[in-house]
């Protein structure tokens, strides 16, 4: 029983990060998320959410700005419903502070290949290309956040 309970332990640890690193944008470099979150509109839409802040679900769901004033998110969402595993294209934002400068870039495209999306985690690799020239890339593995990713988007 405690060899059962230590593999789950790890299995959720590896179910809730990254297994490489997303590269940079335009001289900034990435690196490896601390958090990846991802969750659904109404329209069946799924996007995914990573960032080197820790706890970015509950700072999502949170009105406050983060603490630090160096970080970076990059939020990928389907054009359409993303309900199975498959291939999607994708529109990508990315935001990125540098002492206290926000630099933003979106993609020229990109994609979202979702390999399993159930019991709350996802497991996808994504591809961007931004108009920089820049390929941002890595396969991520995430949990369902309950905040409205969404907001302010039509």
């Amino acid at each position: 029983m405690h060899h059962q309970r230590i593999a789950y332990v790890a299995l959720l640890g590896v179910l809730t990060g990254c297994d490489s690193s997303l590269d940079s944008i335009d001289g900034h470099h990435l690196g490896t998320p601390e958090s990846v979150i991802f969750g659904s509109n109404d329209s069946g839409h799924t996007m995914l959410v990573m960032s080197d802040l820790p706890n970015l679900c509950e700072a999502v769901r949170s009105s406050d700005p983060p603490e630090r004033n160096d970080f970076w998110v990059v939020s990928t969402w389907t054009q359409i419903d993303a309900d199975t595993p498959d291939r999607y294209a994708v529109d990508s934002f990315a935001a990125i502070t540098d002492n206290g400068a926000l630099h933003e870039y979106s993609t020229e495209s990109g994609y979202v290949h979702i390999f399993s999306n159930d019991l709350g985690f996802i497991k996808a690799d994504i591809d961007l290309q931004f108009p920089t020239g820049d390929t941002v890339s890595a396969e991520v593995e995430g949990r369902k956040c309950d905040a409205n990713l969404f907001l302010g988007m039509k």
